[in-house]
């Protein structure tokens, strides 16, 4: 599931009292697929941003990580 739906789907758990913690590997988000959460501050707010893998796999957060994905950790201010 990817795109509009798989926020949804995300927030509803959320709304639930589903919890996620900056720096863990989720592994049973995206079939096939890691993702990372990470905190940031935006808009003077703390919030815990959702980290894609590359078309590999690969995190951002990896020096491996095609470029154009490690623009999800531009502009933003780490806490």
């Amino acid at each position: 599931m990817y795109g509009f739906g798989f926020f949804m789907l995300k927030i509803e758990e959320i709304k639930s009292g589903k919890k996620f913690e900056q720096g863990i590997e989720y592994t049973n988000i995206i079939d096939g697929y890691s993702i990372i959460m990470k905190s940031f501050v935006e808009m003077d707010r703390d919030v815990l941003r959702v980290l894609l893998p590359d078309e590999r796999g690969i995190l951002p957060t990896m020096l491996e990580c095609d470029e154009c994905y490690k623009t999800q950790l531009d502009d933003i201010e780490e806490r």
